[in-house]
């Protein structure tokens, strides 16, 4: 399958859909040539007890999808037993919000109609898991080797 070329304008799009879907953004790195930019910013939402920190990655040339992250989070569980997650380290957890190999969204779909939502999903699953030991979240996840706490 021929990886469609990413134009510049769905750079921006994408880019200026996370500075405007997150509060506290800034723009950690960006590079027009590649297409990809790293954006931080915090997400708290009515659903959520908690205001989280984020990261969002992407590469519209190697990847489909934003990588999202969860920047110091603040849990008594141990990082290694948080199920759906992709990496793990004392700074952060890549969550899963996507199965490998699944197209759950289209090249062109800005990530506040999918990945953004997902994550507050995710979050809240997150929430439950915390409180009662248990995952609620549906979906299957890859085997990854995650790091201890």
């Amino acid at each position: 399958m021929k990886i469609k070329k990413s134009t510049l304008k769905d750079f921006y799009i994408k880019r200026n859909d996370c500075l405007n879907f997150f509060k506290n953004t800034k723009i950690v790195s960006q590079n027009f040539n590649e297409r990809q930019f790293e954006i931080e910013g915090t997400l708290s939402d009515e659903t959520l007890s908690s205001t989280y920190e984020i990261k969002v990655e992407y590469s519209a040339l190697t990847s489909r999808g934003p990588k999202i992250y969860i920047l110091n989070l603040n849990t008594d569980v141990p990082l290694n037993k948080i199920p759906h997650v992709y990496e793990v380290n004392a700074n952060y957890i890549r969550i899963c919000l996507t199965y490998p190999g699944y197209i759950e969204y289209r090249r062109e779909d800005v990530f506040s109609k999918n990945f953004f939502l997902w994550t507050i999903e995710w979050l809240v699953f997150f929430e439950l898991f915390e409180i009662t030991g248990t995952w609620f979240g549906n979906g299957k996840h890859p085997k990854v080797k995650k790091e201890q706490r």
